[in-house]
């Protein structure tokens, strides 16, 4: 498991594209969905006394929306998530220390963190999965490969909506 742990630098920097299809804004009776791309940028910066930031922006040309997401320093806990606005920020949760799984409930970018135990490894990487029922069926799939410095690809299903992401970088 340790072997598939994230492997950051301070400064290191990717991109994550996102696919998904979203309800069309067209005004006609049942149009049909439209499929989407976003692509974001994410950046480590080490963390005085231990831990990490991740900085997660959209890439458009006006991305206004920001994420920063804090870790432990072993990157095995997601400690707070804060989206910023407009220049405004919002706790989205904080402290998922002993928490199973955390999520929050946006869409893109996917900035869950599943605990690394309940993975196993599979076809070269490390799996994590998620999976809740109720009212609308929600799983999650995170697959992490060696030396990267984030999964490589992931894939969200609630209800009938799917979010599909891979790292486009390193």
């Amino acid at each position: 498991m340790k072997d598939f742990m994230p492997v950051w630098k301070d400064g290191l920097a990717w991109k994550v594209e996102y696919s998904f299809a979203q309800p069309s804004a067209a005004a006609v009776m049942d149009p049909a969905d439209e499929a989407v791309r976003k692509v974001w940028d994410y950046k480590a910066v080490r963390v005085r006394g231990g831990g990490w930031r991740l900085v997660v922006s959209e890439a458009a040309p006006l991305g206004q929306e920001r994420y920063e997401v804090a870790f432990s320093s072993a990157c095995e806990v997601l400690k707070a998530v804060q989206f910023n606005h407009l220049g405004e920020p919002h706790q989205v949760f904080n402290d998922s220390e002993g928490a199973e799984f955390r999520a929050d409930s946006v869409s893109v970018p996917l900035l869950d963190w599943p605990a690394w135990a309940s993975g196993r490894a599979e076809g070269g990487a490390w799996v994590l999965r998620v999976e809740k029922q109720g009212y609308s069926a929600f799983t999650e799939r995170f697959a992490w490969r060696k030396g990267r410095p984030w999964w490589s690809e992931a894939e969200r299903s609630y209800g009938a909506r799917r979010v599909k992401a891979r790292l486009l970088q390193p």
